[in-house]
């Protein structure tokens, strides 16, 4: 049994086009400007231009907000055929396919390529 699972975060490239794109959910992460993490708390405005911030989510809360708010679905899946992951993205309704990630080595990067696919793609 593995006890040591952590949750995963966005990247910062996609914390700049969930901010673009208006996501502004509570998160208890954030990146500055320069991209470097910082665990103080919620913020995706300024006060001031120095202290740019962008908010931090998870994983499940970036495919959460995109479902929600534009109708996009992303699933990941482990092939064990393949001893890879892919993800899909779909439309909610209807429910058809609409783009397959290539295979990847880790969860993580699949559901990465699907959030960056889907940011810049698919929401205008």
């Amino acid at each position: 049994m593995n006890n040591n699972i952590t949750e995963d975060y966005v990247s910062f490239e996609v914390a700049k086009l969930l901010k673009e794109k208006g996501f502004s959910a509570y998160c208890t992460s954030l990146y500055t400007e320069e991209g470097k993490q910082n665990d103080v708390g919620n913020y995706n405005g300024t006060d001031d231009d120095k202290y740019i911030s962008y908010s931090r989510p998870t994983h499940a809360l970036a495919i959460k907000w995109i479902r929600e708010n534009f109708n996009w679905n992303i699933e990941t899946g482990y092939r064990n055929s393949h001893k890879d992951y892919s993800s899909t993205i779909y439309p909610m309704f209807p429910n058809t396919q609409v783009h397959r990630t290539e295979r990847f080595k880790t969860s993580e990067d699949s559901v990465e390529a699907a959030l960056l696919y889907t940011l810049k793609n698919l929401i205008k």
